[in-house]
């Protein structure tokens, strides 16, 4: 089935197929409704129809072909819309008639989203704080579906959340987490979980059955936590750590992913919990003796205690500190996404903070990290998607063991 969307002030039409699914109507919406603001700028497509498709077969890149007044526009993933979406904002500022081109992600692009379909390692994983709230002005369920679809784009083996609580989960009914991450292909960690309030995992692992094995792992809970009396016991039931221990299917080799979220009150509790996850980790390197990769919300500056125990105690090497190729150095978190209530979407309220690495409180440490472990990538990704998503950018890690 088509949608049709039209401007009637300049006789613009914009097309859609329902099959095609979210993310071409969002990018439809958002569209046509930036058409509908510009005014007279919106004459440079008079009486042209837009034809909007999605080609996961192109895998990251984009075609737009110009037939007249015809404009078909095929992408592959979300970024190769915002491609789509860049095009047609720089024909408006330009007054340019539209033209055919085609183009992919990793050359529109000069941040960390170029790599999205560019692995420059071996292995690849993930950390993402998703953002707990679930309230209407959040609109946690379209931000599950975003969420899933950001993973599936960049395609780590294992992707690590944070603060993926009850309200993520059976609280969106058909938009659960879970489900949306079943969509794309990934798989939750199997770990029997204990805390004081809910017993949901909300530091969860998720991989790919395609790309690794699951062989091992545990949810903890730590065992200090902030009990003052404004601390509700579902905030603390999210401070914890999941680790897994995975093997790579081509390569055989094996790693173990950690996804952790520290107390957001009290500095000197966070040193205690990064002491507690040092012990098990030292645990876990002499049980295994594979590379550890740590991340996620720590909740700390780097000149935060917390922090300072892993860096300076522990001696656990950052990525963002090790990556040899590129390594990205804006501040991972930014002001809380907002339904549009005309619109009916959820979306950014605030660019993103770039060269700011002292103001991060996501972080990618490795608390094993053998001879001959490269960090080739640490990326943050900051897009359309990312932005809409989170008050969290998602970071990525590629390696080579």
């Amino acid at each position: 089935m088509l949608y049709t969307i039209e401007n009637e002030t300049y006789q613009i039409k914009l097309r859609y197929a329902k099959a095609d699914g979210y993310s071409v109507y969002r990018m439809a919406t958002f569209l046509m409704h930036y058409l509908g603001q510009i005014g007279a700028r919106a004459e440079i497509l008079r009486g042209h129809t837009i034809e909007l498709k999605s080609a996961p077969s192109l895998s990251g890149e984009y075609e737009i072909a110009v037939d007249g007044n015809e404009i078909t526009a095929v992408a592959g993933g979300i970024l190769a819309y915002q491609c789509i979406n860049e095009y047609f904002m720089r024909l408006i500022a330009e007054r340019r008639a539209p033209y055919s081109t085609k183009g992919c992600v990793s050359d529109a692009f000069a941040d960390s989203n170029r790599y999205a379909f560019a692995k420059q390692g071996d292995h690849r994983v993930m950390f993402y704080n998703v953002l707990w709230d679930n309230d209407l002005a959040r609109a946690a369920g379209e931000r599950n579906i975003m969420t899933a679809q950001i993973v599936r784009e960049y395609a780590p083996a294992v992707v690590g959340f944070q603060e993926c609580g009850k309200r993520k989960r059976a609280e969106c009914f058909m938009f659960d987490m879970q489900k949306m991450m079943e969509r794309v292909g990934y798989i939750e960690t199997p770990v029997e979980v204990k805390n004081e309030y809910h017993d949901v995992n909300c530091t969860p692992l998720y991989y790919d059955p395609e790309q690794v094995e699951y062989l091992d792992g545990a949810y903890v809970w730590y065992s200090l936590q902030c009990h003052d009396a404004n601390v509700h016991p579902m905030d603390r039931s999210s401070k914890s750590f999941t680790w897994g221990l995975f093997q790579d299917k081509k390569t055989g080799e094996k790693y173990i992913v950690s996804s952790t979220h520290m107390c957001t009150q009290k500095d000197d509790i966070r040193e205690v919990q990064a002491k507690e996850a040092c012990e098990i980790y030292a645990q876990l390197t002499e049980k295994y003796n594979v590379p550890i990769i740590l991340g996620g919300d720590f909740n700390s500056l780097p000149s935060s205690k917390g922090f300072r125990y892993y860096r300076d105690v522990a001696k656990y090497p950052s990525a963002y500190e090790q990556a040899t190729l590129f390594a990205d150095d804006t501040k991972t978190y930014h002001p809380y996404p907002e339904l549009d209530r005309n619109l009916g979407l959820v979306r950014a309220t605030a660019a993103a903070e770039r060269h700011l690495p002292e103001r991060c409180i996501d972080h990618v440490l490795f608390p094993n990290m053998p001879s001959g472990f490269e960090v080739r990538v640490f990326g943050i990704a900051i897009n359309d998607y990312t932005l809409a998503a989170s008050d969290h950018f998602p970071m990525f890690v590629d390696f080579c063991i």
